[in-house]
């Protein structure tokens, strides 16, 4: 049952007020932000977190309320943190409660991780009770958050402050930092020999940035003699005869090689056409499938795509992975009260 207080006063407004200005200027802090000048990879932050959340609304409810246990999916976007907290039913004697479902979010900026979150987070006997401030702290491994939540009842005449503390942990527990992007290097054959030099590109399908494991894409040769031009004309005809049918030959060869090419992309891209439509229809089963097909088929034949197309598709099979993981943790969370 809700405990009857008196109106506030012009004290407590101003009260109230400055501790809101602190708020708004500090933020919440983020602990252990870098280890020397290293940034915290926030991606590295992002899956399944596991919390444990305790009220105390004392001056609100005849008694106090149960701790509760869920999981939670804390994602990263444009440099700003959200995690989604799922609503649930409260059991307080005497009242109708239920605890919203709202989102925490905000950006990091010089170890801050500024949240302004004011919407409701307890609905009490058909009157909303609203958050006033959010102080929020990871550990410095960044594998757990402390955030403490204060909020405010009222019915317009009565009103109640509470405190809903959220402990949480991450199932990947990955820390502050990704591990070291892994170097994976196509290369062609080297180029024509010219100027006593053959040349090639290679590149990184990882994208990783660095250049440690990058093969060499220069390589000395010995440039062709010229053959001088026969003295006689008809000599001439005959090798501009065989010039000519070579260079036919490589024209056809290189269209029966580039058609091939087209081949293993249309399949592929076909594939993967087939995957998304299943994570469209959220069937995660057929899309994961799918995705191991995708990657197999891919390694088979990525010498055998135009570096465009294997470009392209490597793109593409990170996208759907990350749409699979999307649809894992939706799938997983339990639905909102």
């Amino acid at each position: 049952m809700v405990k009857r207080r008196e109106r506030f006063s012009g004290v407590h407004y101003a009260v109230f007020a400055l501790i809101l200005m602190i708020t708004l200027t500090g933020g919440a802090r983020l602990t252990g932000m870098a280890v020397g000048e290293q940034p915290i990879d926030l991606k590295n932050l992002e899956g399944q977190w596991d919390i444990e959340e305790s009220t105390d609304a004392s001056l609100c409810f005849a008694q106090a309320l149960a701790p509760f246990k869920y999981p939670a999916v804390l994602k990263e976007e444009d440099s700003y943190l959200t995690i989604f907290l799922p609503g649930y039913l409260v059991a307080a004697q005497g009242e109708s409660t239920k605890r919203q479902a709202f989102n925490m979010t905000g950006p990091l900026s010089g170890g801050k991780w500024f949240i302004n979150y004011k919407g409701a987070i307890f609905e009490i006997s058909g009157r909303e009770a609203r958050v006033r401030e959010v102080d929020t702290s990871f550990s410095s491994d960044c594998n757990s958050l402390i955030s403490n939540i204060k909020w405010e009842w009222s019915d317009g005449k009565y009103s109640c402050p509470g405190t809903t503390i959220l402990k949480a942990s991450s199932n990947d527990k990955k820390g502050c930092f990704a591990p070291e992007c892994k170097e994976s290097w196509i290369c062609p054959e080297f180029g024509a020999c010219l100027n006593d030099t053959r040349t090639r590109e290679c590149s990184d399908v990882n994208r990783c940035g660095t250049t440690k494991e990058k093969p060499a894409e220069t390589q000395t040769c010995v440039s062709p003699i010229p053959v001088p031009a026969p003295k006689k004309s008809y000599l001439s005809m005959i090798l501009l005869i065989a010039l000519f049918l070579m260079a036919i030959s490589a024209v056809a060869s290189t269209a029966v090689v580039e058609q091939k090419k087209k081949k293993f992309s249309d399949q592929l891209e076909e594939l993967v056409k087939s995957i998304r439509k299943s994570l469209f229809n959220e069937d995660l089963s057929e899309a994961v499938n799918g995705y191991k097909v995708l990657t197999e088929q891919f390694s088979a034949s990525q010498k055998k795509l135009a570096k465009k197309d294997a470009g392209r598709i490597y793109q593409e099979s990170l996208e759907i992975y990350a749409d699979i993981v999307r649809l894992q943790a939706q799938k997983s969370a339990p639905i909102a009260a």
